[in-house]
């Protein structure tokens, strides 16, 4: 059972999702395999912040071991707990030196992990411990991607509070918009169109976040502006 929700987990963060690019589709079930494969090989420090072990995590710190240490997928300590949403274990590892904007092998950051789950309160700690709020994978994806392709209504308020680009576009050409569009939630694109974003704009195939629903009343949020 483990194994298996491990592998959704992986699938999960390794699809990012666009209507068009074959680049952002799954990648093969041999990927995923060897991805899990490959995440399934941690650190001491990053296993015990997986199962949640705070003494652990205490000892290996105080012991010296690396707390930027990193999996076979780039991951670091700060990256699994972001992902878990564990706040105690999060302050736990800033406190004691977690780089906040590490990057893994896909260059996600912790906040993007957290602002793809939907944990709320991590997303705020890594904010008030410098996250940067605009930081882009190697598809151009920033944390409001993330945020508003799962539909994370309050990350999205948050995230532009503190200077997330609206509108920032991935290599797609693809906005939050997009996302909230293509995933159909309304809620999260409404909030997005309140605070700026601009319904216009149009991906690198020429499609605005309009021509990925016919849903009449998704269209009759498109239309509302700022």
């Amino acid at each position: 059972m483990r194994i298996f929700y491990i592998f959704i987990v992986l699938l999960f963060f390794t699809y990012t999702p666009s209507s068009q690019s074959d680049e952002k589709r799954p990648h093969t079930v041999e990927e995923l395999k060897e991805r899990l494969k490959k995440k399934e090989r941690k650190p001491p420090l990053n296993k015990a912040v997986e199962e949640g072990n705070i003494e652990l995590i205490k000892k290996l710190i105080s012991e010296g071991t690396d707390v930027n240490s990193k999996d076979a997928i780039g991951w670091t300590p700060l990256h699994e707990a972001a992902f878990r949403g564990n706040v105690e274990i999060v302050k736990y590892l800033i406190k004691h030196g977690a780089d906040v904007n590490a990057k893994d092998d896909n260059w996600e950051t912790p906040l993007h992990l957290a602002a793809g789950r939907g944990n709320l309160n991590t997303v705020k700690v890594l904010i008030e411990n410098g996250a940067d709020v605009n930081a882009r994978t190697k598809n151009g994806s920033t944390p409001l991607h993330y945020a508003a392709r799962h539909g994370n209504v309050e990350i999205i308020k948050l995230l532009v509070k503190h200077g997330a680009e609206i509108n920032a576009m991935d290599e797609d050409g693809d906005t939050p918009l997009h996302e909230a569009v293509f995933w159909n939630h309304k809620d999260a694109a409404k909030v997005l169109i309140e605070l700026g974003a601009d319904p216009d704009i149009k991906d690198k195939y020429g499609y605005a976040p309009r021509d990925y629903t016919q849903d009449p009343e998704f269209l009759e949020i498109l239309k509302k502006r700022k």
